[in-house]
């Protein structure tokens, strides 16, 4: 029994300590955590080796099969707080083995992995954020169709100024046609090419 947060359970109670937790009982729950949490919590860091420890803390491992007990626990039936931890201890291994074999499959290929510090001095192969080359052919595109449905210069100009993200006024300035004027084209336009 646990007599305080600070006191540890009594091994004459072990015997119905999960039957007791079952039961509803948050003082059986805190002496099962308190005695069976840092031993599988040591056990999965002692399992996790090489590579996988740079993915896999033991910590959030010891967390998910815990909380896997307290979850199902009407589906179990435990005599002994060994048998709780026995069962802890093999959830724990078999998450491990699942993450291993997660991190060996060939979409995740851990062989094309390189730390970013390899990437400080030299020029980096990552993606770039920008369009990509077919983005940008679809955007020219696009620009030319806007153009060619212009009857005028005028026209084409608030176009190319729309693409360069010039605001209505600065293109009204540029073509001396009134704001409220460049507006309608542009939602003349806009309603030409959504149908």
């Amino acid at each position: 029994m646990l007599r305080s947060s600070s006191e540890q359970w009594e091994p004459e109670d072990s015997d119905n300590l999960f039957a007791r937790a079952q039961a509803g009982d948050q003082d059986a729950w805190a002496a099962l955590f308190h005695e069976c949490y840092p031993k599988v919590r040591r056990a999965v860091r002692r399992r996790i080796n090489g590579p996988l420890r740079r993915y896999v803390d033991s910590t959030d491992i010891a967390n998910d099969v815990f909380g896997e007990l307290i979850e199902k626990a009407d589906r179990f039936q435990f005599d002994t707080v060994d048998k709780v931890r026995a069962f802890l201890f093999d959830a724990a291994h078999r998450r491990i083995i699942d993450e291993h074999r997660r991190r060996q499959t060939k979409k995740r290929d851990s062989n094309r992995e390189r730390p970013l510090s390899d990437h400080e001095n030299a020029e980096s192969d990552l993606p770039s954020s920008g369009p990509t080359p077919s983005q940008v052919a679809v955007a020219n595109e696009v620009d030319e169709k806007l153009c060619e449905a212009s009857d005028d210069d005028a026209g084409r100009l608030i176009i190319r100024r729309r693409s360069e993200n010039y605001n209505n006024e600065e293109i009204s300035r540029e073509t001396g046609w009134s704001i409220r004027k460049v507006q309608r084209f542009l939602e003349r336009l806009r309603l030409t090419f959504q149908h």
